[in-house]
């Protein structure tokens, strides 16, 4: 179940034939995704135009909507629904919703004659009956423009493993205790902005969490990432999936029968331990980054890693940012049911470029806000703290934030949601309200329940081969491992973590001045 500000709770569904699609966005009344309140049903084109200049790996793309409708499925979101629809359209005035009925609000008859003079025989034209072009969407605040960014991942995921494993080939080997891995396929959209007003005229340069194709069959795979940046002209239906997982439901779903998903008791157990990300995450303009938290003992206590890269695979290190600060709070939230509010406070701030354009344009500074000037090297760490942070990359110290967060269980897995930053701001001030909706999920570090590996990062980082699933250690990796001083591996679980601190925005700015 996606979260999104506002707070919104929502299920995706898209199913692409050529250059057609259809839609399904469901809303919902609870985080859990099993109350559903009404859907969105889109029908339109979409045509891929070229390489996106501002997101390495991935493929801008234009989009038309031809019809849009709207289903309620419970009587006060029917009337919630006609009473927006009736101070945008007068058509609405005398009509009376009601739950589980479809009803058009968005036609353009145009492009759908087009078809039909083409030989295409849609059955919305003789549903609808309507040839008048109007478009009463805009007071629900609906738009696709998520598809003007798209990419598309294969990767391999681990449905188990034994901690004694036995490598395939091995002597001894019967297959037992093995890992049991099938291909994915993914697609990735582009970002939704966290501010509702500004949705409309928004366009994307991050993404949102990915759809899985619900028509790719379970296999084993031996390529660890591959990565596309469109789609092919073969018919594929994408869907919301767990973090780790399908949800059949939501395959199976139809506008008139929409998926319940189950609920999650949402209860943050303890934070205590080391959470690292599931893949390589995507931030505004064009960043990605791995994330790494440790929370300490003492309840108040916290440290993260994050590691900042150029490319869609993280595999072009950009620069490090190590962190230290307390934390206190822990209240249920009244925006989110299971969530509970955090104040989290940086104290502390290493700094560390990992090529010669960061190093470089760090040099470029010559003030006394950002470490020691000109003195920057690749992998040589710097300690900003006594320069209360570095201007350069939009850093100020000591920060003050209000977050949220959540908790769940997912196969085996403990899964932990902080809060998403804004589009517009990645540093939130202390006195802005705390966020409504969330980042990709981190995972608990744990050797017994790991076996979801993030197959994006390259085998020569060993942060990478640390926290790869036990299940693709190989002995060779498990070597280069045991050789690793302990300044390169400075934790079991070495990934890391960059999104309470850094102005992308800003640093993008100047590196492309650059």
């Amino acid at each position: 179940c996606e979260i999104r500000s506002g707070p919104e709770f929502v299920l995706r569904s898209f199913k692409f034939d050529g250059s057609r699609f259809e839609s399904r966005l469901y809303h919902y009344a609870d985080p859990d995704c099993s109350k559903p309140l009404y859907s969105v049903v889109s029908k339109g084109e979409h045509h891929l135009l070229q390489e996106s200049w501002v997101v390495p790996g991935a493929m801008e793309g234009r989009y038309h909507l031809n019809t849009v409708h709207v289903v309620p499925y419970t009587k006060p979101a029917a009337d919630w629904l006609l009473t927006l629809l009736k101070s945008a359209c007068a058509q609405f005035a005398a009509l009376t919703l009601k739950p589980f009925n479809k009803y058009l609000i968005l036609n353009d008859p145009w492009k759908r004659d087009s078809r039909r003079d083409d030989g295409d025989k849609s059955s919305e034209d003789d549903e609808d009956g309507r040839l008048e072009d109007f478009d009463c969407s805009l007071p629900l605040n609906f738009t696709l423009n998520e598809l003007q960014l798209v990419r598309v991942e294969t990767r391999v995921h681990h449905a188990g493993h034994s901690t004694n494993r036995i490598t395939e080939g091995s002597a001894g080997n019967t297959g037992q205790g093995r890992a049991r891995r099938h291909t994915v396929r993914e697609l990735l959209l582009g970002d939704v902005h966290t501010e509702l007003s500004e949705r409309q005229r928004h366009r994307p340069t991050s993404f949102q969490e990915s759809l899985r194709d619900a028509q790719m069959k379970s296999s084993d795979g031996k390529l660890l990432i591959q990565s596309a940046t469109g789609l092919t002209s073969e018919d594929h239906e994408f869907c919301q999936t767990a973090p780790l997982a399908v949800k059949p439901g939501v395959s199976n779903s139809h506008e008139l029968d929409p998926p319940r998903l189950g609920v999650h008791q949402g209860t943050l157990l303890s934070l205590e331990g080391e959470w690292v990300s599931t893949r390589c995450e995507s931030r505004q303009y064009g960043q990605f980054l791995t994330r790494w938290l440790h929370f300490l003992a003492d309840g108040q206590s916290w440290e993260g890693r994050y590691d900042y890269y150029h490319d869609a695979l993280c595999r072009q290190p950009a620069f490090t940012l190590r962190a230290k600060g307390s934390y206190a709070g822990g209240q249920e939230s009244e925006a989110i049911s299971g969530s509970k509010a955090y104040s989290f406070k940086t104290t502390r701030l290493k700094v560390t470029p990992r090529d010669v354009p960061t190093a470089e344009n760090l040099n470029r500074y010559e003030g006394s806000e950002c470490g020691r000037a000109g003195q920057w090297k690749v992998d040589k760490e710097q300690d900003v703290t006594n320069t209360a942070g570095c201007v350069t990359l939009g850093i100020r110290l000591p920060t003050l934030e209000q977050d949220l967060m959540r908790m769940e269980a997912v196969h085996r897995k403990l899964l932990l949601y902080v809060g998403q930053r804004s589009s517009d701001q990645p540093v939130r001030p202390y006195h802005v309200p705390p966020p409504s909706a969330f980042q990709s999920p981190l995972v608990k570090c744990d050797a017994q329940d790991l076996d979801m590996s993030i197959n994006s990062l390259p085998e020569e980082r060993a942060h990478a081969l640390a926290m790869t699933s036990m299940d693709s250690f190989e002995e060779d990796a498990v070597k280069e491992l045991a050789g690793l001083s302990e300044a390169t591996m400075s934790r079991s679980c070495g990934v890391v973590y960059v999104v309470l601190l850094v102005s992308v925005a800003e640093f993008v700015r100047r590196q492309l001045a650059v």
